[in-house]
This record gives structure tokens, sequence and C-alpha cells, in this order.
């Protein structure tokens, strides 16, 4: 049996990560990494980025089939234009695309590319959650999307 490389959940994670950082710049928008220092209190627009997996599945002997869910949380303080919760939104949306996979750290190579799946269970889901509550001033929502790809060891 071939054994799954340890890296790949860092490699696709630094990827990700890096995919949507740059919206998030390009668009003077806060991005809050996971497990690093949280300050948004001077932040009236920011996005919290998560990954779920992978999920792993051998398909044959050498090839391997991982699944991986990503959500963007965004938040937009309240007294801001009432359309940026859904600007905000669009962005993130339209950036749930393909993502190039690469080595990170360890030789900085072409690994593969994630493929945002589109199948009937799995769809890019948009959520307008609104006002969080009546005491934090903030609209929120997310973007969740479950992404393939296949890799050889």
């Amino acid at each position: 049996m071939y054994t799954v490389n340890p890296n790949w959940a860092k490699w696709i994670l630094i990827s990700a990560i890096k995919h949507f950082k740059e919206v998030a710049d390009s668009n003077d928008i806060y991005f809050h990494i996971p497990n690093s220092h949280r300050d948004t209190s001077s932040q009236n627009r920011f996005v919290e980025f998560k990954m779920d997996g992978p999920i792993i599945n051998q398909i044959c002997r050498n090839e391997f089939k991982l699944l991986v869910g990503i959500s963007i949380l965004y938040s937009t303080d309240i007294s801001d234009n009432y359309q940026d919760e859904v600007k905000i939104g669009g962005i993130f949306a339209s950036s749930f695309t393909d993502i190039c996979i690469y080595s990170w750290g360890d030789g900085d190579q072409f690994v593969g590319t994630l493929k945002l799946r589109q199948t009937a269970s799995d769809k890019l889901v948009i959520n307008n959650f609104g006002e969080a509550h009546k005491d934090i001033r903030t609209k929120q929502g997310s973007i969740e999307g479950i992404y393939e790809i296949h890799l050889r060891n």
C-alpha cells in the first residue's frame, strides 16, 4: 500500500490562503489567517479563511483523491453602505476558481490544481446572515465550496 504524502495538507492550506489573501488585498479587505493573532477591532470589513480536510481516498495503487472544504466568512460594519455585504460576497464568490497547489517550503514546485466541485450535492453556497447580533453592529455572510484534487505519491 502506498502512503499519503504528509505535506499535502500543508501545501494545500498555504496555496489556498495565498489565493484568497490576494483577492482580499487587491480589494482592501483585511484577511484573517487561521491560528494567527486576530485584531479586527479597527477593521470595518474583514474576511476569515477556514479549510476543512483534506478527506483522502486512495483511488488506485499510488493515486489519491483529496476533497477540501473552503469557507470564507465575511463581516462588514452595519453603518457602511448597505450593499457592502453583498459586494464582498460577490467578490469572494467569484474567486472560488481553480487553485494552483505548490510545494511551499519544500522546493516550491507545482503539485497540481484544486478544482471546485460542481455536482448535484456539491455547489458553491453563498449565505447572507445579515446582522449577527443587535449589540454587535456588523453584517455577516459566508461562501463555502468543496474542492477536489488528484495526486500521486
